[in-house]
């Protein structure tokens, strides 16, 4: 293949011309994307027009910076590479997470492996090499030089007859090109290899990244890739637990939604409920959907995303019911993943169209994969409990367990408040607010409680 370290700029156009042509997974004809803007670059330099070469490299620059790669080798060209190899959701990698083996996209994913590993050997100090050659070679070109065969074209057109043209004696001095480049373009590297940002998969990430950068072809590791997609899954599974499933689509949420319980005295016997079915679920075991009832405020839906938190290998999914008809496309992708999903049904009315169009879908056909365990947040279960046939209550805290709740969370804060001075504040709050006690009203009185010591 082309050693683009080494070869004249008309040898490195044509290589990258080949490779690029090869493209099948990564293909993206998308004029913004990288590889498109890499092939205009090699075109402006090939009809010369050196000022489209320079906004070509630097577009291209751009799209790199802008791409979703990772920042992993020191070099953005070879981290927009790596994420195409490990990152994307291409066919091989869906294929692999499905422990599906097929032998065309193995035998496709080779070559593809290979034109990319090539690529990988691009750099910006090749590329800024090449129009560096390409402008003295265009400087040492006389601007008014015709050649016998634009003349005999011109005389075709014409109708004249062609004369040879007469030979022209090299001037002592190259004219002078009125275009002047400026070759101190925006590098590509910008430091050493390091893991930037946290995924939820990086123990095995970093191992894929190493062998990746060793200088082994990337061929060679198509069974490690199989593996590691069939353990850890692909595409955004990768990185993010916790997703928002809206209208059809799924967006990464913050780790910070999956945090630990502000206190575990209050409800002790329902979170005990919980964390058992949901272990049992983890475990291969047993299980059932369960629904969280009880009032707004009483933290079922805090209780749900804890569970994330304290068990790491679950990847949580939050649905907003009031707007969703069907899982069905849901349940499509995540039963393609190797992993196991907890689904959030959050404050869910069963007596509503809406919900009975959900349940509907739910029931038909079991299409509740065996890797996804369904939770439900809502006021009253009736009506939900085909799909969810156990039912966890949440009732108010009376005046002792609310004293008892916001002294907890006083505690985890480091603050050590008076019996009295909490119970005072308690009272208070009921009083003044004409209020339920309610889990969010415990917050509430809490930070109060802070302020006045």
């Amino acid at each position: 293949m082309t050693d683009f370290s080494a070869c004249s700029c008309r040898d490195g156009i044509e290589g990258a011309y080949l490779l690029l042509s090869k493209l099948t997974f990564s293909r993206d004809e998308r004029p913004e994307s990288p590889f498109s803007l890499l092939g205009a670059y090699m075109d402006a330099l090939n009809c010369g027009d050196m000022l489209h070469a320079c906004r070509c490299y630097h577009a291209l620059t751009a799209a790199l910076l802008s791409a979703p790669s990772r920042r992993v080798s020191g070099d953005l060209w070879l981290d927009y590479l790596l994420w195409l190899v490990v990152e994307a959701e291409h066919p091989f990698a869906v294929y692999a997470a499905q422990k599906r083996r097929d032998d065309y996209v193995v035998s496709a994913m080779h070559l593809e492996l290979n034109t990319l590993y090539e690529l990988s050997k691009l750099s910006d100090v090749a590329l800024k090499r090449f129009a560096q050659e390409r402008y003295r070679e265009l400087k040492l070109k006389p601007r008014s030089s015709r050649d016998n065969i634009e003349l005999m074209s011109t005389a075709l057109w014409s109708g004249n007859a062609a004369k040879p043209q007469p030979k022209e004696e090299k001037p002592a001095v190259p004219p002078v090109s009125p275009i002047q480049m400026d070759f101190d373009w925006a590098p590509w590297h910008y430091g050493e290899m390091s893991l930037t940002g946290q995924y939820v998969s990086d123990e095995a990430l970093e191992e894929i990244y190493i062998r990746l950068l060793s200088a082994k072809p990337w061929p060679h590791l198509i069974d490690d890739l199989w593996n590691f997609f069939a353990a850890y899954g692909c595409g955004g599974f990768l990185r993010n637990r916790a997703f928002q499933y809206e209208r059809g689509g799924m967006f990464p949420l913050s780790e910070n939604v999956l945090s630990p319980l502000p206190t575990a005295r209050l409800y002790e016997q329902q979170r005990g409920v919980l964390l058992e079915n949901t272990i049992r679920f983890m475990q291969g075991a047993r299980c059932n959907n369960l629904v969280l009832t009880g009032a707004s405020g009483t933290g079922k839906t805090t209780q749900v995303l804890s569970l994330p938190y304290e068990l790491p290998e679950v990847r949580f999914i939050a649905v907003d019911a009031a707007g969703c008809v069907s899982l069905t496309p849901l349940f499509e992708r995540l039963s393609a993943q190797p992993l196991k999903f907890l689904v959030l049904l959050d404050n869910i009315d069963f007596s509503s169209p809406c919900a009975g169009s959900l349940m509907t879908s739910l029931l038909a056909l079991r299409a509740q994969p065996q890797n996804v365990l369904l939770y439900a947040t809502a006021l009253s279960g009736a009506g939900g409990e085909s799909a969810f046939p156990v039912t966890v209550h949440f009732p108010y805290p009376q005046l002792k367990e609310f004293v008892e709740l916001v002294t907890e969370i006083l505690e985890q804060d480091n603050v050590r408040a008076p019996y009295d001075v909490v119970r005072n504040a308690c009272i208070d709050y009921q009083v003044d607010a004409h209020d339920r006690l309610t889990y969010a009203a415990a917050v509430r009185v809490a930070e109060t409680v802070k302020q006045e010591l």
